[in-house]
């Protein structure tokens, strides 16, 4: 064995054994992921709880849904609950009224299941799924009037749109598009008003613009029926402003985040700028993963993997961007961010490290502080805040 390869090797071998003690190593420093620890009493009354989608596609199970108490003075996390899932919970995404879980099954073909949520102790209770004419939904949105379920399904080049019941069950699907066979559709959203969809087709390297009807959930191509962008972009994940007529996309395939302007009445979008990600000068692969803008619409965060980051953006009066510096995480491939809904707190799901890790959020300033060490959760996906009354 040469030299380089020995070195190589040797440098592996490290690395398997800090991961073994606990330790993720990231941008050449190692951090210690702390064990998550047991609430000592799972039906306590909470203010705030964090839902964890545990397990991933082409990741060793086991797979699960973990429910974690959040400690709304320190942060601290505590696991009340963990539900058994015979697949990856990829994408979560609670309800306006905080009372049901819905959860993007990833299988072949998908599955779109419905978790009722206790609303004193966040403790959940699975209420019904639907198995859906598509395969591996990547991304799961509902719509503004909490009607309709969104999904971008990955493999399958398609949207689907399922009709929820009065009382939340997903039912038949009603509202269907085709993507084009080289369009791998990664995020499907509607805009504020919830008369107009949007698709991120990250290999197409355009979003797909419709019309939504918010009575029968159907989907009618707009006009234009494409925001294109660059190649090598690989638009995944976007984001509507609800103060200003402004959406955010990040791509995948570059280190980039775009603002695009938004004609409320013909529900299109258009480019305006796009911006970097990763601080000047660095070159090395970096993929962007996920975005979320403060409840406030002050600041914007992107997560990066390879950069092993979460850039953080000032977002002034007119939707404009403004780099405000970056908080590291725990290991190169976070995946998914979730902010709570009072904007206090910043959860990161990082896949790679198989670790969460929480920051508290400057409200003054955008700026992220760690709560405490990342704390050890297999494979982390979808992750999803809910605020609760707390003690009576």
């Amino acid at each position: 064995m040469g030299g380089k390869a020995a070195k190589s090797v040797a440098c592996l071998l490290g690395l398997v054994a800090l991961v073994g003690a606990g330790i993720a190593v990231s941008q050449g420093r190692a951090t210690r992921v702390a064990p998550l620890r047991a609430a000592p009493q799972a039906d306590a009354p909470r203010e705030l709880v964090l839902y964890v989608g545990s397990g991933y596609p082409g990741h060793p199970p086991p797979f699960s849904l973990r429910t974690l108490a959040v400690d709304p003075a320190s942060g601290a996390l505590e696991e009340i609950q963990s539900i058994p899932l015979d697949a990856a919970a990829s994408f979560l995404v609670p309800d306006a009224s905080g009372t049901r879980l819905y959860v993007n099954v990833q299988t072949e073909p998908s599955r779109l299941a419905l978790y009722a949520i206790d609303r004193a102790t966040g403790l959940l209770r699975r209420r019904s799924e639907v198995t859906l004419p598509a395969q591996h939904a990547a991304h799961l949105s509902l719509d503004p009037a909490g009607r309709f379920a969104l999904q971008a399904h990955y493999e399958s080049h398609e949207v689907t749109v399922t009709r929820l019941g009065e009382d939340g069950s997903p039912g038949a699907v009603v509202g269907h598009a085709w993507q084009w066979p080289s369009a791998y559709p990664h995020c499907v959203v509607t805009d504020p008003s919830g008369r107009f969809a949007f698709v991120a087709n990250r290999t197409g390297e355009a979003i797909a613009q419709y019309r939504f009807d918010p009575q029968t959930g159907a989907l009618t191509p707009n006009e234009p029926f494409l925001v294109t962008f660059p190649p090598r972009s690989g638009p995944r994940h976007i984001v509507f402003d609800p103060h200003r007529p402004v959406a955010f996309v990040v791509h995948e395939a570059a280190p980039q985040v775009s603002v695009l302007d938004f004609g409320p009445e013909r529900g299109t979008l258009r480019i305006r700028r796009t911006v970097s990600t990763v601080p000047e000068g660095f070159d090395a692969r970096n993929n962007p993963a996920d975005l979320k803008l403060h409840p406030s619409g002050r600041f914007l965060y992107v997560v990066n993997r390879g950069h092993a980051s979460v850039a953080i953006f000032r977002v002034d009066e007119r939707g404009d961007l403004a780099p405000a510096g970056h908080a590291p995480v725990v290991g190169w491939g976070p995946r998914n961010l979730a902010l709570d809904p009072a904007g206090r707190f910043l959860a990161v799901g990082v896949l790679s490290a198989s670790a969460v890790q929480l920051f508290r959020v400057d409200e003054a300033t955008g700026a992220l502080t760690e709560t405490g060490p990342p704390v050890a959760l297999h494979t982390p996906s979808g992750i999803a805040f809910v605020a609760l009354p707390g003690k009576p």
